[in-house]
């Protein structure tokens, strides 16, 4: 099943930061200690509806633990004023959560950024991939993920002066999308936490009309692909951006970033 929706952004997206605004802050959180895995009873937490407000588009749902993924291509152009904005980049990332507590993540992006016009004319190229490992904790429905950098997840990789390897936080929680979403199952919907939120947070996961601003999401198992077209924002000239949303055909791994669909 493939779902695909017209989306209305307005103002400048946080991903066209990186071209046409005033550019990306340091891409980290607040420092979390390393600590053994948490006495997680996943049997409790599915027990408990979350009391969190994910807006119209998601309603909140018990706990599973697994495996989630999700991997995101972006092909925009846009006018602005005189200058013509256009990306083309690709995004994904793999977190599984145990059922003994234990949090295993690997991300990575590769973006390519262009503003062309009259008088200002610039082209970034960066890609960023990085291993974690930590622990969980669910509560109330919630989970508070805390993890520590872990290369042997799988291989850094920097080609980006801004990007500051750093621990990470994430809040988490599990939502089914209403009838007619283009999301097809239940996904876990999470945030990045912590002082270097929003500056922080990888917004080349976030895809807006899929989930509350400040939210990514993931779909359980193989994941779900995002391919996103068209104009970056409704207040440039361009096509109508459009998401398309599809099940992963196969299990989404750790360097789908690098391997467009």
């Amino acid at each position: 099943m493939v779902g695909t929706f017209a989306l209305v952004a307005r103002g400048c997206v946080p991903w066209l930061a990186l071209c046409w605004s005033c550019g990306p802050g340091p891409d980290k959180v607040t420092s979390v200690s390393s600590s053994t895995p948490p006495d997680a009873s996943p049997s409790d937490a599915a027990a408990a509806r979350p009391a969190v407000d994910l807006g119209p588009t998601l309603e909140p749902v018990p706990f599973v633990s697994g495996r989630n993924a999700v991997a995101i291509q972006r092909s925009t152009t846009g006018v602005h004023a005189a200058q013509v904005v256009s990306e083309e980049s690709t995004a994904s990332m793999v977190l599984s959560l145990t059922a003994g507590g234990v949090a295993v993540v690997c991300r990575g992006w590769r973006s390519d950024l262009s503003n062309d016009g009259p008088e200002v004319q610039n082209q970034s190229h960066a890609l960023v991939q990085q291993g974690y490992r930590g622990t969980y904790r669910a509560g109330n429905g919630v989970i508070a993920v805390e993890l520590n950098l872990d290369d042997a997840v799988c291989a850094p990789r920097v080609v980006f002066r801004a990007f500051e390897p750093a621990p990470v936080a994430l809040r988490c929680v599990r939502a089914r999308p209403p009838g007619g979403s283009p999301l097809a199952a239940d996904v876990l919907v999470c945030q990045w936490q912590g002082a270097g939120a929003p500056t922080g947070v990888p917004v080349n996961l976030m895809v807006p009309g899929l989930a509350p601003p400040g939210w990514f999401v993931l779909a359980a198992g193989d994941g779900v692909r995002i391919k996103v077209t068209g104009k970056p924002v409704d207040d440039m000239q361009g096509e109508p951006t459009r998401v398309e949303v599809s099940p992963a055909p196969a299990p989404i791994e750790h360097d789908a970033w690098e391997h467009p669909s």
